[in-house]
C-alpha cells in the first residue's frame, strides 16, 4: 500500500462515525498534477486512469487520515447516465446532457439501463482485479430528486412537483429500488477484505456500507416539500447503510436542518457555503456548526491549513473531520506535528 497507516486510519473512522473520537479526523491532501483528458473516451479509459492514478499516488505521502483511491467515476450524480442523461468532459469538468421529456423514459431505463451502467460496473470490477497499492470506491452515484433534476431540468422538476406529484412519486419509488440495486452492486465489489467500503468523492471510509447522501435542489425546496418529496428516501437509504455523512450544500438547504438532525442514521453533517459564501472558518457558520454537533452529530469541513489548528481549538476534536490541503511532506508533518500538541 502506498498508505503506510491504513490500520490507524480505520480505527480514527471507527471512532468518528460513532462520535467517541479523541482525534480529529484530518485528511490532508496534496494538489494532483493536472492531468486534462481529450474527451469523454479519454475520461472513461480505465487503463488510462489506473496508470494516471498510480503514478500520482506513488508520488505523495499518506501520513494523515487521507488515503489513495480511484473509482468508476462519471461526475457527481452518475446514478442520472445510468438512465439516459449523457456525461460530457470538458476544460476539467463534467456535466450531464440531460434529454428526457417523459417518465415513461426514465421507467424503461430502470428496466434496461443504459451502457454507462455496465461501464461503471466491469470498470469497478477492473479496478478492484488490478489494483492492490490503493483503494477502490464507490461512485458518486447520488440518488432521489437530484436524478430527476438531471434527468429534466430544475425547472421541470419543480413544476412536477407543484402539477404532478404523483407521477413524482412514482418515480421516486422506483429510483430508491434503482439506487439500491446499483449502490450494492459496486458496494459489494469494492468491500475490503476487512468488510470496509469506502466513498472516494469525500474521502471517507467505514465498516460495512458507507456513503454520502445530498439533496442539492432541497435549497429550491420548502420544509414541507423537503419532508414529504425527500426525507422519506433518505431515511430508507440510510437504514439500508451502515455509515452515512450528509451533504449540506449552501445556505438555501440550512432550512432543512432539523429534520436531516432527527435522522438517527446520519452520523455527520458535511457543510459546504457554496459560491460567493464565507468559508467554512468563518464565523458566520459557527452556530450552525454548534448546533449540529450539540445534537449528536459529527462535522466535516474543508479549511485552510492555516486555519486547522484555530478551528480545533474552538470546536474540540470529537465528532470533527476536517479536509485540508498542503504543498509538501514537510508541511504536512508540521500540521500533523500542530494538531498533536493542542490535542
Amino acid at each position: 500500500m502506498f498508505k503506510h497507516n491504513m490500520k490507524a486510519t480505520r480505527e480514527h473512522f471507527d471512532l468518528w462515525w460513532k462520535r467517541t473520537n479523541k482525534l480529529p479526523i484530518l485528511s490532508i491532501n496534496y494538489p494532483f498534477t493536472k492531468f486534462s483528458y481529450e474527451n469523454i473516451d479519454d475520461f472513461t479509459n480505465a487503463d488510462l486512469n489506473i496508470k494516471y492514478f498510480t503514478d500520482e499516488h506513488s508520488k505523495k505521502t499518506f501520513n494523515s487520515d487521507c488515503f489513495p483511491d480511484i473509482s468508476s467515476y462519471l461526475g457527481p450524480g452518475s446514478l442520472a447516465t445510468f438512465l439516459g442523461a449523457t456525461p460530457v468532459y470538458g476544460d476539467n469538468v463534467i456535466w450531464y446532457d440531460g434529454d428526457i421529456t417523459s417518465s415513461e423514459q426514465i421507467i424503461n431505463a430502470i428496466k434496461n439501463p443504459t451502457k454507462w451502467y455496465q461501464w461503471s460496473i466491469e470498470t469497478t470490477k477492473k479496478y478492484v482485479n488490478n489494483i492492490t497499492d490503493y483503494r477502490v470506491s464507490m461512485p458518486d452515484l447520488q440518488q432521489n430528486l437530484d436524478i430527476l433534476s438531471a434527468l429534466y431540468t430544475p425547472e421541470e422538476l419543480l413544476m412536477k412537483l407543484i402539477d404532478d406529484e404523483v407521477e413524482v412519486f412514482e418515480l421516486l419509488e422506483l429510483l430508491y429500488e434503482f439506487w439500491d440495486k446499483c449502490f450494492f452492486k459496486h458496494a459489494n465489489l469494492v468491500m475490503d477484505d476487512k468488510g470496509y467500503t469506502s466513498f472516494g468523492h469525500y474521502n471517507i471510509l467505514g465498516k460495512g456500507y458507507t456513503s454520502t447522501l445530498q439533496s442539492d435542489i432541497s435549497i429550491m425546496l420548502s420544509e414541507d416539500m423537503f419532508d414529504s418529496f425527500e426525507m422519506p428516501y433518505l431515511i430508507r437509504q440510510c437504514e439500508r447503510l451502515d455509515n452515512v455523512l450528509y451533504h449540506l450544500d449552501g445556505p438555501g438547504a440550512i432550512r432543512h436542518l432539523d429534520s436531516l438532525l432527527s435522522i438517527d442514521k446520519i452520523a455527520a453533517i458535511q457543510w459546504v457555503p457554496g459560491a460567493g459564501q464565507p468559508d467554512n472558518f468563518d464565523k458566520h457558520w459557527y452556530q450552525l456548526y454548534d448546533k449540529i454537533l450539540k445534537n449528536g452529530k459529527g462535522i466535516h469541513v474543508y479549511l485552510a491549513k492555516e486555519n486547522v489548528v484555530p478551528f480545533l481549538k474552538r470546536f474540540g476534536s470529537q465528532g470533527v473531520y476536517i479536509t485540508t490541503m498542503v504543498r509538501s511532506e514537510e508541511d504536512e508533518i508540521k500540521l500533523l506535528e500542530a494538531v498533536d500538541k493542542i490535542i
